[in-house]
């Protein structure tokens, strides 16, 4: 199965479970959506009245979100549903792609791809109105960017992560340690270079940077 029918039965799976969901929170006493989508939803209300999202009492988000909820109000109250399961499947692809840069093979591609698509909590954590996938979108595009070697990109997505929801600052020693050891991989290739060039050695860099670059690709290591 290609990546692409992983993606477009996975997008009917969680529409369908939208669906159920609208039924269920009309029908039965129990609730399918999530307590706090309807703390976003009435955030929003403010946002749309020209006043702070903080007045719903137990708002505790980015004002962002209340902003990116606003057609909850405008338009349709399911769009926040909507746009936390999309975020879940481009999750999903972040996914396939960064086992492609890590060269993995097809079969574990796939089997990554099929464990997050169709995880039970993945699944109905995103359709009951939940924005923790916007926040696993941006650490996996995170990951992504820094394997294919960029910088700037990555640094602002994983600030604006961090901005939506506190604890992926936990991954901020892990992406030091790999910023380091790349650094480290760099200039060892150029100092090599430079010696096959002119003979030139590594005297004239800093010890001080050497020592704590070492060190940290000891603690990789």
């Amino acid at each position: 199965m290609q990546i692409k029918t992983l993606l477009l039965v996975s997008i009917a799976l969680r529409l369908a479970l939208i669906g159920y969901g609208e039924l269920q929170d009309h029908l039965l006493p129990v609730k399918y959506t999530d307590i706090d989508y309807n703390v976003f939803t009435d955030a929003a209300r403010y946002v749309s009245q020209g006043q702070s999202p903080f007045l719903r009492s137990t708002y505790r988000y980015s004002p962002l979100l209340a902003y990116l909820l606003l057609p909850n109000v405008l338009l349709c109250h399911v769009w926040g549903k909507l746009l936390f399961a999309g975020s879940d499947i481009l999750a999903a692809w972040q996914i396939w792609r960064i086992g492609q840069l890590q060269q993995v093979s097809q079969r574990r591609c796939f089997w990554s791809t099929v464990l997050w698509l169709y995880n039970p909590f993945t699944v109905t954590i995103s359709t009951r109105g939940s924005c923790d996938s916007q926040a696993t979108l941006l650490l996996l595009a995170v990951l992504a960017l820094l394997l294919q070697g960029r910088r700037l990109l990555p640094a602002l997505l994983y600030g604006l992560a961090v901005h939506f929801r506190v604890y992926p600052i936990v991954y901020a020693p892990a992406i030091v340690l790999y910023l380091a050891h790349r650094q480290l991989q760099r200039q060892r290739h150029d100092d090599a270079g430079g010696q096959d060039a002119a003979g030139s050695t590594s005297s004239s860099r800093p010890r001080q940077q050497q020592a704590t670059t070492a060190w940290l690709l000891a603690v990789l290591q």
